[in-house]
């Protein structure tokens, strides 16, 4: 499922429509494609803490995929940039604190990667190359919690600059201004649930693997060196063969040193490479 986090109203309507949503009743006003696991929406309201609030309501309304695409659509200033430019975050700035958030960059989307820079207050001075807006880093603090760097991005579209302004816009013109990247939009969409559907296996090896270590860790007690040991042991066995999966339950000790030993004895009489650490 892609969700999408979108401030204000006029800014959602044409994703609502291009993903045939229909609204939910909730605390935020949200929205959910007929066809189930497609797309989500929900109108967070202007502000980095409103965008955090709007992103963790989302996730607790739909489904809580481990790999979920996470995108913040809306527009954003820009010094020079003519209004109507597709912006992708290559990295977001919280503008008060200086503390930034990196989206993995990702090839495929086929758009221009920008800072954007998130502000307390409308920006009229533009200082910077950055493109300003109120909520992306309000959002990836949170939508971060849910996914992975590569699945949470942030898409802008350039709205005004220091020849233009925002003082006289309305809800029809804010809707003129995002219909034309519609387009744009939902293809880089698809392109970040493509990665999620790659990166999948792989999310579920690690969680395999983790799994693995909790139950080793309520049999004995293990020191820290003797954890990151464990833990290494146990991604190479989560990487084997499926009928692997479940661990070597059969491995016997008086103590965490005994199962480490155990278990590297096991893994090396399936094949001295299974040791090697991947490249």
């Amino acid at each position: 499922m892609i969700r999408f986090v979108v401030a204000l109203a006029p800014e959602a309507d044409a994703l609502v429509r291009r993903y045939r949503m229909e609204p939910c009743d909730g605390a935020f006003r949200w929205f959910r494609s007929r066809e189930a696991g497609e797309a989500a929406l929900v109108i967070s309201g202007v502000g980095k803490m409103a965008a955090a609030a709007a992103t963790a309501y989302l996730h607790a309304r739909t489904d809580e995929e481990p790999l979920a695409v996470w995108l913040n659509f809306g527009t954003a200033g820009h010094h020079d940039r003519p209004r109507g430019d597709v912006l992708l975050a290559h990295t977001v700035t919280d503008a008060a604190s200086g503390a930034r958030f990196h989206p993995t960059r990702l090839d495929g989307p086929g758009l221009e990667a920008v800072e954007v820079k998130t502000v307390d207050r409308p920006e009229a001075d533009f200082d910077s190359e950055a493109a300003y807006d109120m909520e992306a880093y309000g959002f990836a603090a949170a939508a971060i919690r849910f996914s992975t760097s590569e699945l949470v991005q942030s898409i802008k579209v350039v709205s005004d600059n220091r020849e233009t302004t925002t003082a006289a816009w309305t809800a029809s013109s804010v809707r003129d201004l995002i219909e034309p990247s519609i387009d744009v939009v939902a293809r880089a969409a698809d392109r970040f649930r493509e990665i999620a559907a790659d990166l999948a296996p792989v999310r579920r090896e690690r969680t395999e693997s983790l799994a693995l270590v909790e139950a080793y860790r309520r049999r004995f007690h293990f020191t820290t060196s003797e954890g990151r040991r464990l833990r290494r042991l146990l991604q190479r066995w989560a990487a084997l063969e499926p009928r692997a999966r479940k661990g070597p339950e059969d491995v016997e000790g008086s103590s965490a040193a005994d199962v480490l030993d155990g278990l590297e004895r096991r893994l090396r009489a399936l094949g001295p490479s299974v040791l090697e650490p991947p490249v």
